[in-house]
């Protein structure tokens, strides 16, 4: 995991001997995996990324501030149901609109941590996705330096579906917050100047050309996809179903 998060094997063609991705395939019995952590946690090496520690809203200027967690952390938070004191991940991506007005989203891969689920397009944040360069306001502050859910989601959508996709975003929508007290998502909207055609075919020659295996594919719905849309009440990250509704709504 050089760049970004999630299996990366598929960027150095033959020249990984050994994978030691962090990723485990989900549809599995995960017992003696957890036994094995509990007896062997001293050794489980550093995972850096942000950790959400507080979040404030004032009249609808959300701030959230971070401290630094491990992987070690995150495996015993999930282990152990450890509550307030648990490591809650933040992660950005986004949803992308094609100039025919479909919504795309991801379907997770065997390389993610969540396969067979939609969600936007995406992945966790990482402690390098700071704004770069911001302007100085008169009271003196600024945005520079500080973590960027929206680098996040540019980097994650070239990572994930490749940079024909990454470069033909030619707006940004709303952005929201999507929470259930143990993870925080910002779900970017971003408007692509390709038709929907366009996109899944560079999506596949990505897919072709890489062997990337984190988005097993890109799904579409338009207005007329609700039925199709609900199939995934069941298998979906936290809140994409409802966010593609409010999203086909404004459109």
């Amino acid at each position: 995991m050089i760049y970004g998060h999630g299996d990366e094997i598929y960027r150095y063609g033959d020249k990984v001997k050994i994978n030691f991705s962090s990723n485990v395939y989900s549809q599995a019995d995960y017992t003696e995996l957890k036994e094995h952590l509990m007896q062997h946690f001293d050794v489980v090496g550093h995972y850096p990324e942000p950790d959400a520690h507080t979040l404030e809203n004032d009249d609808g200027i959300v701030t959230i501030t971070c401290e630094p967690s491990d992987y070690a952390h995150y495996k015993y938070s999930e282990i152990k149901n450890l509550g307030k004191y648990a490591c809650r991940s933040m992660y950005a991506g986004c949803i992308l609109v094609s100039s025919d007005k479909k919504l795309f989203v991801s379907l997770n891969g065997i390389g993610s941590e969540f396969v067979g689920k939609i969600q936007g397009i995406g992945g966790v944040m990482d402690p390098s996705d700071r704004f770069i360069g911001g302007a100085i306001r008169e009271d003196g502050s600024t945005d520079n330096n500080k973590l960027s859910p929206l680098v996040t989601a540019f980097r994650e959508l070239e990572e994930e579906v490749g940079k024909e996709i990454r470069d033909s975003v030619t707006d940004i929508g709303k952005s929201y917050l999507v929470t259930n007290d143990n993870k925080y998502g910002f779900p970017f909207v971003f408007y692509s100047n390709l038709d929907s055609k366009t996109i899944q075919h560079a999506f596949d020659s990505f897919k072709k050309e890489t062997g990337s295996n984190e988005v097993d594919r890109l799904i579409s719905f338009g207005k007329d996809d609700m039925a199709e849309l609900e199939k995934y009440e069941s298998g979906q990250d936290i809140g994409v179903v409802d966010l593609l509704k409010i999203i086909m709504g404004e459109l």
